[in-house]
């Protein structure tokens, strides 16, 4: 194996093991996601097309304003890690930086609408 497998297969275990763990402290306790997110860290909430208007696209900057919009969403049903899509794309080399798109879907509870993410 070259350097760049072995680099690319840590990199591919260390990014599930943080998905693993950030969806479950979302659904356990998402106050603990708090040391995830910078101060400079923008939350975007969307809704669907059918109903959407100007007023409904919000940003929330930072972890207090973060915290104050998940805090207000639904827990899931299923298991979100079994429907992801990753696309990883290196920016920087030294020091190594990477943006990571996360694709997925899942169910709410307890109203069970389905809801896709990015």
């Amino acid at each position: 194996m070259s350097l760049d497998e072995i680099d690319a297969i840590n990199f591919s275990t260390t990014l599930n093991d943080f998905l693993t763990i950030f969806f479950r402290l979302w659904e356990e306790s998402r106050w603990d996601l708090r040391n995830l997110y910078d101060d400079s860290a923008v939350f975007s909430s969307i809704l669907a097309k059918q109903g959407r208007k100007a007023s409904a696209i919000t940003k929330s900057t930072g972890w207090t304003s973060i915290l104050n919009i998940i805090s207000q969403l639904h827990a899931l049903l299923n298991d979100l890690m079994t429907n992801l899509i990753i696309d990883p794309h290196p920016i920087s080399l030294h020091p190594l930086q990477i943006l990571c798109n996360v694709h997925g879907s899942f169910s709410e509870f307890p109203k069970s609408n389905q809801r896709a993410f990015d």
